[in-house]
């Protein structure tokens, strides 16, 4: 995910074959794979299968539909309602449902550096218009 590229060979957008609609992430998912960055991604995020299957168990997927999943025999956790946003991935998406204002949402994203150890990253925030983000450290 974080080492794909949105660019097609004419260093335009990735466009939709089905849609004369201008693209987005939504319509091309992470973009393109890179397979020699890919190989060498720097930063990953680590998330364990587990976690996946207690995302399961938030959308309230019976235990024989997530045994389908999880190759055997799996228990939904009592109480433990995990949100998409709280899954570790390099992005998220945000719904702002009925303009809401003045709401805050936090979301926390640990990353392991698996490249050069003295190397630093730049983040990189699209924000839209009327919406603030704080991002720490």
């Amino acid at each position: 995910m974080t080492t794909a590229y949105t660019l097609n060979n004419k260093k335009s957008q990735i466009g939709d074959v089905d849609s004369s609609n201008s693209t987005g992430p939504f319509a091309y998912g992470s973009g393109h794979v890179d397979p020699e960055r890919a190989a060498d991604p720097g930063l990953i995020y680590n998330i364990a299968a587990e976690d996946y299957l207690k995302y399961l168990c938030s959308l309230n997927y019976t235990s024989d539909e997530i045994a389908l999943f999880a190759g055997g025999h799996f228990t939904c956790p009592k109480n433990t309602a995990i949100r998409a946003g709280d899954l570790n991935y390099p992005s998220f998406a945000v719904n702002f449902r009925g303009g809401v204002q003045n709401g805050s949402l936090e979301y926390k994203r640990t990353v392991t550096n698996v490249g050069t150890p003295t190397t630093s990253y730049a983040l990189q925030v699209e924000v839209p218009n009327g919406v603030s983000v704080i991002v720490k450290p």
